[in-house]
């Protein structure tokens, strides 16, 4: 009854938010002022809903639900479940009763599927494992980026890391604070 009464409160709002300018959602202000942590202490009775809400946190976005805003949490589903009702979950209940990190990315496939599709289309032979991205560096045609192993050059750059590791990332020009 807990889970099914929290994902019925996250679909409601999840209806109501703006994916392409989170500010524009209702009472956006005080949605970005909580954290998903302080929403599920108010909202969530059970310590196992609990628990497992801070594993799909940990899953999904590489961080516990107390270092995430609310809304971003809302706006991320949303961009991710499409249109209101369609897989309107993150996490969904499994045979086992266990939650189950579960993000759709089309039909056929899951998140992992787009590292799959990029790294095809940009050649195996040129995805690099194990180099973490330290720095990079974008002019009006090339960015440079620089690893702990290298330094490339390239026309594009996409950042794929949870936003906690994002942000150790130092870029040049200054990302925009959205």
């Amino acid at each position: 009854m807990d889970l099914t009464q929290l994902r019925w409160k996250i679909d409601r709002l999840l209806a109501t938010v703006c994916v392409q300018e989170p500010s524009m959602t209702p009472g956006a202000v005080e949605l970005d002022s909580m954290t998903l942590q302080s929403y599920i202490d108010k909202q969530v009775w059970t310590t196992e809903l609990k628990e497992e809400m801070g594993l799909c946190s940990r899953s999904l976005f590489g961080m516990e639900p107390s270092q995430m805003s609310f809304l971003f949490f809302l706006m991320f589903a949303a961009a991710a479940t499409g249109s209101a009702g369609e897989h309107s979950r993150l996490c969904t209940r499994a045979k086992d009763k266990s939650l189950q990190n579960h993000l759709s990315v089309s039909p056929q496939g899951g998140t992992q599927q787009l590292s799959q599709c990029l790294a095809e289309r940009a050649g195996f032979k040129n995805v690099r494992l194990g180099s973490a991205v330290t720095a990079i560096w974008q002019d009006a045609e090339w960015a440079r980026v620089s690893t702990t192993t290298n330094t490339f050059l390239c026309r594009a750059v996409i950042v794929t890391c949870p936003p906690h590791l994002a942000a150790k990332i130092h870029y040049q020009p200054a990302l925009p604070s959205q």
